[in-house]
């Protein structure tokens, strides 16, 4: 019996990444007198893809099945 494993893909080269990832979620807290709620940010590790150096700005995962891989299409 096998399972299916979605692994961290670069969306920049769409090489498969071979290390953890990770983030955490930063609370900015701003001075300017019309913000009400804490500035959330995050810190995404690896910080950069380690194949094309492209910053990651954002996680996003499939959230549905069927899941269209259109990376390994020819």
């Amino acid at each position: 019996m096998a399972d299916i494993l979605f692994g961290p893909v670069c969306s920049n080269c769409h090489e498969v990444l071979p290390c953890d990832i990770d983030y955490e979620e930063v609370r900015v807290e701003s001075t300017a007198v019309s913000v009400i709620e804490p500035i959330k940010r995050y810190n995404i590790t690896p910080y950069s893809c380690p194949f094309c150096g492209e910053k990651f700005m954002r996680i996003e995962m499939p959230t549905r099945l069927p899941y269209r891989n259109t990376i390994f299409e020819i």
